[in-house]
C-alpha cells in the first residue's frame, strides 16, 4: 500500500472516529433515592424518591460531556412550573472531577446570556452514572451542612448518608 493510500486510510479512521463521538446518545434512567436533609437539624426528614433523566447525552472532543432533556422527580418534570421552559441543561465538568459533575440550570426560549438561565442546584455522577448525588437548590443557595439532597440509589435515610460521603467528598 503506497503512503498516501495509508494517509487517506488514517484520516479516514480518525474522521469516522470523531464522528461517532460527537453523536449525541440517547439517555434514558432512572433512579430509586431518598431525599434527606444534611446536619443536625432534622435527622428525622427523608422521603423515598424517584428520579428520572431522560434526553441525550452530548460529547465533546474539547469540552465537557452536555445532558439536555428532562428531569423528573416521583413523575413529575421539574420545569413544569416554568411556562417558556422546555428542557434542563447538566454542563458536567469532568477535567475538575473524576467522577463527572454538573450545574443543572434551565434554559429560557430566548435567553439572553447564560446569567438568565436560573440554577436549580448542582448533579454529581459516580459509577458510570448509575450512582447520584443531586444538590437541591434551596432559595438560591446549598450549603452542606443543612442543605437538601438527593441520593440514588438508596433505600434508607443511612444508605444516602453513606452514599452521598462518599460520592460528594471523593
Amino acid at each position: 500500500m503506497s503512503f498516501k493510500k495509508f494517509l487517506i486510510v488514517v484520516v479516514a479512521l480518525i474522521v469516522f472516529f470523531y464522528v461517532v463521538l460527537l453523536i449525541p446518545r440517547s439517555y434514558d434512567n432512572s433512579y430509586s433515592g431518598m431525599l434527606i436533609r444534611l446536619g443536625d437539624s432534622d435527622v428525622d426528614y427523608s422521603e423515598s424518591i424517584k428520579v428520572e433523566l431522560n434526553g441525550k447525552l452530548k460529547k465533546s472532543i474539547f469540552l465537557s460531556k452536555t445532558f439536555v432533556g428532562t428531569l423528573m422527580f416521583n413523575g413529575v418534570n421539574i420545569l413544569n412550573e416554568y411556562d417558556d421552559v422546555s428542557e434542563i441543561i447538566i454542563d458536567m465538568d469532568e477535567q475538575d472531577s473524576p467522577l463527572g459533575s454538573g450545574i443543572m440550570i434551565y434554559q429560557h426560549e430566548t435567553p439572553i446570556t447564560k446569567l438568565d438561565w436560573p440554577w436549580i442546584g448542582n448533579i454529581i455522577f459516580a459509577d458510570d452514572m448509575d450512582s447520584i448525588v443531586i444538590s437541591v437548590a434551596e432559595n438560591g443557595g446549598w450549603t452542606e451542612e443543612s442543605g437538601l439532597v438527593i441520593v440514588a440509589p438508596a433505600d434508607t435515610r443511612l444508605d444516602a448518608l453513606d452514599s452521598f460521603s462518599t460520592i460528594f467528598y471523593q
